[in-house]
């Protein structure tokens, strides 16, 4: 299956059969940093929230990844800490998440982790 397909799971809400597909992806090959970003918001939504972190953060880690990417990734962080309950862990992805959005002119992006920022203060 190509990362298109996977892509298209994923669009479709088929988050298991996505995660599954990249799981048998990685194991023939190295993910590329595309299906890497995709994996760790994949491992947070079937709720393997502390392998999307440990994965997010190296992966935030790597030289090559495009602002948006970075984001991304950001963003997911910010909802595992939040899922976790470490608010101020959240809070400082959030915000790492915004400059980057602010930075890249991804307005949509940034109002997104804005509210999830209003979010984490308010809870």
């Amino acid at each position: 299956m190509s990362d298109t397909d996977v892509l298209a799971l994923f669009e479709r809400g088929l988050y298991k059969d996505a995660l599954r597909e990249l799981r048998t992806i990685e194991k023939r090959r190295s993910l590329l940093l595309s299906e890497s970003i995709l994996l760790i918001e994949l491992l947070r939504r079937s709720g393997s929230t502390d392998e999307s972190i440990s994965r997010g953060e190296e992966l935030l880690r790597h030289k090559g990844l495009s602002l948006p990417q970075r984001c991304s990734a950001e963003h997911t962080l910010g909802n595992c800490y939040f899922r976790k309950g470490n608010r101020t862990k959240a809070a400082e992805h959030y915000r790492a998440g915004i400059e980057l959005a602010r930075d890249a002119n991804a307005l949509l992006e940034e109002c997104s982790l804005q509210v999830h920022l209003f979010a984490n203060q308010i809870h």
